[in-house]
């Protein structure tokens, strides 16, 4: 049973095509067939193509049809109460978003637990190569570090991947000396 809904929630949540990360009030999704924005009919069409590869497997493995089934059915009825002109409020996409709140919070004790700076800069440059940070986030690195050269270093690395970068002139005073403020604001005014 536990692998039935394991398997029915990755369902679900996959889609297949070009895909869009849309970010919503309760986490971020990935969506196909949407350009700039999210509406009810797209969102419809996800659930519908989430709902056809479940249906598929259903069919394919008759051990959870019975279980699943009858969902598939409830949740397409619920899709037609969905009126065909109706749009919602339309979301913005956002290709670039933070790493969680979760992700970072243990991204950043790792760091903490590094005993070397140059361990520290490592991960940092490790973890930035496939995420994206807030200015705050940027400043809780920043605070990590010890040394003024480790923290411009860092904030080399992290403004590249920065989702606010007009922000950035707020963490101005986590640095110490004032050439690092000025080599620090420098950099982001480039």
């Amino acid at each position: 049973m536990k692998q039935i809904i394991i398997t029915v929630l990755l369902i679900l949540g996959y889609s297949f095509g070009d895909k869009m990360t849309v970010k919503a009030p309760k986490g971020t999704i990935e969506l196909t067939g949407v350009q700039d924005t999210v509406d009810v009919r797209a969102i419809a069409f996800n659930i519908n193509q989430r709902l056809e590869r479940l249906d598929a497997m259903t069919r394919a493995n008759q051990d959870c049809a019975d279980i699943i089934q009858p969902i598939i059915i409830e949740i397409n009825i619920l899709l037609s109460l969905f009126p065909e002109a109706l749009l919602c409020e339309p979301v913005p996409l956002c290709e670039n978003m933070a790493i969680s709140d979760a992700s970072f919070a243990q991204f950043l004790n790792m760091l903490e637990e590094e005993n070397f700076s140059d361990d520290k800069l490592k991960l940092i440059r490790q973890v930035a190569v496939s995420n994206y940070f807030t200015t705050m986030q940027m400043g809780s690195i920043i605070d990590a570090l010890t040394y003024s050269s480790d923290k411009m270093k860092a904030a080399r690395t992290i403004f590249q991947r920065l989702i606010d970068p007009e922000n950035a002139y707020l963490l101005k005073n986590k640095f110490t000396y004032s050439s690092d403020k000025d080599a620090f604001m420098q950099m982001i005014s480039q």
